[in-house]
Parts: structure tokens; C-alpha cells; sequence
């Protein structure tokens, strides 16, 4: 019984670190794609939604920084591709 209970806590610890890192690393992709479109296009995106975040290094940067880097990425891409 305690061998279950102890599973069970350890997993929802983990699940919710991992919702945790995904907030951060979704938080950052909005605002990198928003900041760099808003830029090219002078208006605010469409609907836009979060993709998974892609493997990193361990140590590399933070979930808001990737996040951020990429979404910049995709926002400049995007925005040349409507203008």
C-alpha cells in the first residue's frame, strides 16, 4: 500500500514539474513569435498555438528562452510569408 501511494505522489510531483517546463518553454514561444511578427506586419497574429518543445541540451537555456528563440524564428518566417 505505501509502495502505491509513494508511486502515485511521485508521479503526479513529476507530471506537474513537467507542465511546469512546458508553460515556460509555451510563455516564451508566444512572446518571441508575437514580438518579431507584430514588428514586420503591424498587427497582432492570428489564432496561434504552442508546438512541443523540441529536445535541447541539458544546461543549454531556460524553457522561456528556447521557447522564445524559436518563436522568433517562426514569427519572422511567418510575417515575410504574408507580407
Amino acid at each position: 500500500m505505501k509502495t502505491t501511494l509513494h508511486f502515485f505522489l511521485i508521479t503526479i510531483l513529476l507530471s506537474a514539474a513537467s507542465h511546469t517546463r512546458a508553460s515556460d518553454f509555451c510563455d516564451g514561444y508566444l512572446k518571441g513569435y508575437t514580438s518579431v511578427y507584430v514588428v514586420i506586419l503591424a498587427k497582432q497574429p492570428e489564432l496561434l498555438s504552442c508546438p512541443s518543445q523540441p529536445a535541447k541540451d541539458f544546461g543549454e537555456q531556460s524553457d522561456y528562452a528556447h521557447g522564445y528563440q524559436l518563436g522568433s524564428v517562426d514569427g519572422l518566417t511567418d510575417g515575410y510569408q504574408q507580407s
